[in-house]
């Protein structure tokens, strides 16, 4: 036989089982092989937004900041939002920054007030900015689930030299669950529905269903009279010393905020 032909009937019968074995290895790989799992796509989040931010001077260099946030998320909430208040001069130079932390609940609004806060100059403007936001996704709390309110407040104006005023009311919990600490946020606002006081206090160990009394004070005058009292009372569902986790799932989202 000539050479060259049986070269080419050597090389045609390697090549068919080359394809052979291949073949059956390509079966026993895709057969035994796992599946191929995608990641997860990232959960989209709009972004808290900011109502309006209220800076009142009480006297000289003290001031008491007041924002209003909202959180649009109707199934993600955050145990914790890192945030910043920024004041700026007359001439729209910054001047200080106040970091802090803040937990908000799914579509929530609601207040964040810092003081006293003390500041190297005066100030004539404050912005809040969000920097960090820790997502966490809640079940849908039911219809009976966590209902704090308080009842309308009594305020008294003394007008002494170390109390000016007083207010005083109850946080009722209206759930079944007992909780850690409950927060609360209270801001007076004039005739012309602008804020010109804000205190805030914490009440611990509010147990189901029951009525609790706290007080706030002013000690120093501030111009105007109050004519309406929003007094808000929040919970961090997040909080295991709050005893409702059972809302909480595991699934938890990191955004960092670009400042511009």
């Amino acid at each position: 036989m000539n050479p060259v032909v049986r070269i080419l009937k050597q090389l045609v019968v390697a090549s068919f089982f080359i394809l052979i074995i291949g073949g059956i290895g390509y079966f026993a790989y895709s057969r035994f092989q796992p599946p191929l799992v995608l990641p997860t796509p990232t959960a989209s989040f709009l972004p808290i937004e900011t109502i309006s931010v209220n800076l009142l001077n009480v006297s000289g260099s003290d001031y008491d900041v007041v924002a209003r946030v909202r959180n649009p998320n109707t199934r993600f909430g955050s145990p914790r939002v890192a945030y910043e208040f920024v004041f700026y001069d007359i001439t729209n130079t910054e001047i200080f920054r106040k970091p802090g932390i803040f937990y908000i609940l799914p579509g929530q609004t609601k207040y964040i007030v810092a003081s006293p806060v003390f500041l190297p100059s005066k100030a004539s403007l404050a912005e809040i900015k969000i920097n960090n936001v820790m997502w966490q996704e809640l079940d849908q709390i039911s219809e009976g689930g966590i209902n704090l309110v308080a009842t309308p407040p009594n305020y008294t104006i003394f007008k002494l030299p170390a109390l000016y005023s007083r207010l005083s009311s109850f946080v009722v919990n209206n759930s079944d669950f007992d909780l850690g600490k409950a927060d609360v946020a209270i801001v007076l606002y004039d005739k012309q529905n602008e804020p010109i006081a804000l205190n805030k206090t914490e009440i611990t160990t509010l147990t189901s269903r029951e009525r609790r009394g706290f007080e706030v004070s002013w000690f120093k005058p501030f111009e105007g009279t109050p004519e309406r009292f929003d007094i808000e009372v929040y919970t961090n569902v997040f909080s295991n010393a709050n005893f409702i986790k059972t809302f909480g799932k595991t699934e938890r989202f990191q955004q960092f905020i670009d400042e511009p």
